[in-house]
């Protein structure tokens, strides 16, 4: 029986070692098997390229992203590109004007933003005086080529 007495006498300590194992095998399969969370999306972004007459992209180009309904307005310039981005915008009508020194001003004013859209506009500007606007009175296509999400619109 002296044989069995050592086991007997590491038994707490062995079920005390199982006991922290099993702990920690069970929270590494909850995390390996964890989902990653989705979070909802009530913004939309806005992005671009800003572009002269031959399609070179300018830099340093101001964007201005205005809020039709709440009247607040985002200025974001172009990256060396001619790209802009505005992320986090809420859903609604916007007018978008672009300017840039040596360029005529570009305005649209038929923006319309939904719920998580990533909408694309690409904004030419005409080599002219910056005090010379140019309405872009084109509609903008409610397609989102900033994305191959799958969605729905409704009024």
């Amino acid at each position: 029986m002296t044989e069995w007495s050592g086991l007997l006498e590491c038994a707490p300590i062995l079920h005390r070692v199982i006991g922290t194992v099993s702990v920690v095998v069970i929270l590494a399969i909850m995390i390996l098997l964890a989902g990653q969370a989705y979070a909802q999306v009530a913004g939309a972004t806005l992005s671009g390229t800003v572009t002269d007459p031959s399609g070179a992209a300018i830099t340093g180009a101001k964007v201005s992203i205005a809020n039709k309904a709440t009247g607040v307005t985002r200025d974001v310039a172009t990256d060396a590109a001619g790209f802009y981005s505005a992320p986090n915008l809420l859903p609604g009508p916007y007018e978008v004007t672009a300017s840039a020194s040596g360029f005529s001003t570009t305005k649209q004013s038929d923006v319309t933003l939904t719920v998580g859209a990533q909408q694309v506009l690409d904004l030419p500007l005409k080599i002219g005086e910056s005090t010379q606007t140019i309405l872009v009175a084109e509609a903008v296509p409610l397609v989102q080529l900033g994305s191959s999400t799958i969605s729905a619109f409704s009024e």
